[in-house]
């Protein structure tokens, strides 16, 4: 707003942003001059106002940062990083300062060509990802809104092995991955978990693993017991003068992809299902609900922050009750 101040020759502005108030002279009595100074001044203090704390970084190096720090260790990791990479060939290795409500919408738009709305939304849920990142390093201020489009509501699919696969899966694989394949059928643990479980976690006396708070997904610890079946396993990884139980080349941290990867070329000579590793965690707690278990017990064994993952495998088994009838009669 330009006023004309009691007493004073010259136009005073008064305008607020982002809560402040700048109510000065404009230095001149002119009326054109006075509506440009505060026009000029308008804009000098909003760039002050919404600069971010940090010069940003490019989309690119961001999503780099975000898949070691968020994504390397994980099955889907790969997947998710690719889908941002999708993103940045649609609209450049924009400057994440940039990303803002209208950009976010032009690029739904881009990638609803040929794609569905669940699609979508897993592009933008990990572009969401990376700018989280971005916040909690300080590089933007605050996370643009992201308009998400509503989901059909259905029941997520849970794969279990049967006895058969499950033979015929282990008599195929050898070495290293098969230990590892072992211990996540028998205690229910993430592949991610595991590759990162070190000596010092396992007790042989308990038959328990301690998992501690910086390698589970959910960050809380929690004890899983193993059986008798991969204490030799176990005993080996105590033997092994080496900081992680299954390590790598070079002693170095083996990535969850890479045994995605050996397990699918695996399990393709078994069945003609497509299955990952996790299919060995749900196919423990759905022999756990099998003898009885309750959903709770379970939840806690695998470290769901929510009962309602665990429900999950209420489903399956009231699938399994309904197939033993049919077959029954």
């Amino acid at each position: 707003m330009i006023y004309k101040r009691k007493g004073s020759k010259n136009l005073y502005m008064d305008f607020t942003i982002k809560g402040k108030r700048v109510n000065k002279s404009t230095g001149t009595p002119k009326r054109k001059l006075a509506l440009r100074v505060e026009e000029s001044t308008r804009e000098a203090v909003h760039n002050l106002m919404y600069a971010p704390t940090d010069p940003g970084c490019l989309l690119a190096e961001a999503l780099e940062d975000t898949y070691w720090s968020r994504w390397s260790d994980t099955e889907a990791g790969e997947q998710s990083t690719e889908r941002v990479r999708t993103i940045i060939k649609l609209v450049g290795n924009i400057n994440v300062c940039d990303i803002d409500r209208p950009l976010l919408k032009k690029i739904r738009a881009l990638l609803k060509s040929g794609r569905s709305d669940v699609t979508v939304n897993r592009y933008m849920g990990n572009l969401k990802t990376v700018l989280n990142e971005c916040k909690k390093d300080g590089l933007i201020d605050t996370l643009p809104y992201f308009d998400m489009a509503d989901e059909p509501k259905t029941r997520s699919i849970v794969n279990t092995l049967s006895k058969e696969d499950e033979h015929s899966l282990f008599e195929n694989c050898e070495g290293q991955l098969r230990d590892i394949l072992m211990v996540a059928l028998d205690t229910g643990m993430r592949i991610g978990e595991i590759l990162k479980m070190r000596p010092e976690m396992i007790d042989i006396d308990r038959s328990v693993v301690t998992l501690t708070v910086d390698i589970t997904k959910t960050k809380t610890g929690r004890v899983v017991p193993f059986s008798a079946k991969v204490s030799a396993i176990m005993e080996q990884c105590l033997r092994n003068d080496t900081k992680i139980c299954f390590p790598g080349s070079k002693n170095q941290l083996l990535r969850s992809n890479n045994i995605s990867k050996a397990f699918k070329k695996v399990i393709s000579t078994v069945t003609a299902a497509d299955l990952t590793p996790h299919c060995l965690r749900h196919t423990y707690a759905s022999r756990l609900l099998a003898k009885g278990m309750s959903l709770k017990y379970i939840q806690k064994l695998l470290g769901h922050a929510s009962i309602k993952e665990t429900e999950r495998y209420v489903h399956v088994d009231e699938i399994d009750m309904v197939e033993a009838y049919r077959s029954s009669i």
